[in-house]
């Protein structure tokens, strides 16, 4: 029987242009949580869940029919689902922490690299912020 590794390893980050673009676009998605007055709903969601965020970034964004979902990762510990209503405002978001070791498990290299230097950047905010 094997045994099931509860940490999760993010592979390590050699300052590569795929690094870089990833980080660019992961800092204009934090950026946009924080001063965009549009994605206020998504935020709120996610301080539902997580309310001591100090630092968050969307990983991934999935437009649907009448809806979109959202991945964030919160400060370097919590990955989250949210599911916006599109068309209704006032529809409660669908919020879902998920496990970030089952998360990880499952992505593509390219995938692991986006979220290794998610949380790089998750890091580096929780070391700046007061």
């Amino acid at each position: 029987m094997t045994r099931r590794d509860p940490e999760l390893r993010p592979i390590p980050l050699i300052g590569s242009r795929t690094e870089a673009e990833l980080r660019a676009a992961l800092v204009r998605s934090r950026d946009a949580l924080r001063s965009d007055p549009e994605q206020g709903r998504l935020l709120d969601a996610v301080r539902t869940v997580c309310p001591t965020l100090r630092t968050a970034c969307v990983l991934a964004v999935t437009p649907d029919q009448g809806e979109d979902l959202y991945l964030v990762l919160v400060d370097d510990t919590a990955l989250i689902s949210v599911e916006l209503d599109r068309t209704d405002p006032e529809v409660e978001p669908i919020v879902e922490p998920l496990s970030l070791v089952d998360y990880a498990r499952d992505l593509s290299r390219s995938g692991r690299i986006q979220l290794a230097v998610a949380l790089d950047l998750a890091r580096q905010d929780l070391e700046r912020a007061p």
